[in-house]
């Protein structure tokens, strides 16, 4: 199985698992490493294009849309992630209704290093 079907099938495993009641819209994510990545920006998160592994849109019958942004954090800064899901839903004409981190759960896929960024617009 490639990278891209594995991110598609985490993402839509992740988006099970959201709470959009509980997200704390006041606290932007933030990361536990500095970054080391510099390079041409990803146009639709902010984000350098060289930590953006995979990007999944979910649409749920035009009532919110999940965002979720496949990242190595080593490679973002903490602006950087702070601003994207502003960005990404403001560029979809948008409000942000929550966002949040969280680590990759797969085993198959853990030894990469990657981050999950979740995005809820409505």
């Amino acid at each position: 199985m490639n990278t891209r079907k594995v991110m598609a099938v985490l993402a839509l495993l992740s988006v099970v698992g959201c709470n959009t009641t509980t997200a704390d819209k006041s606290s932007p994510p933030t990361l536990t490493s500095p970054p080391t990545a510099t390079g041409p920006i990803d146009p639709s998160t902010g984000m350098p294009k060289s930590a953006v592994t995979a990007i999944t849109e979910i649409d749920f019958k035009n009532q919110e849309q999940h965002v979720l942004v496949f990242y190595y954090p080593d490679k973002v800064s903490n602006s950087q992630l702070a601003a994207a899901p502003t960005k990404v839903c403001s560029s979809k004409n948008l409000a942000l209704l929550s966002s949040e981190v969280k680590t990759v759960d797969d085993q198959s896929i853990q030894d990469l290093n990657l981050m999950q960024l979740i995005i809820i617009c409505k």
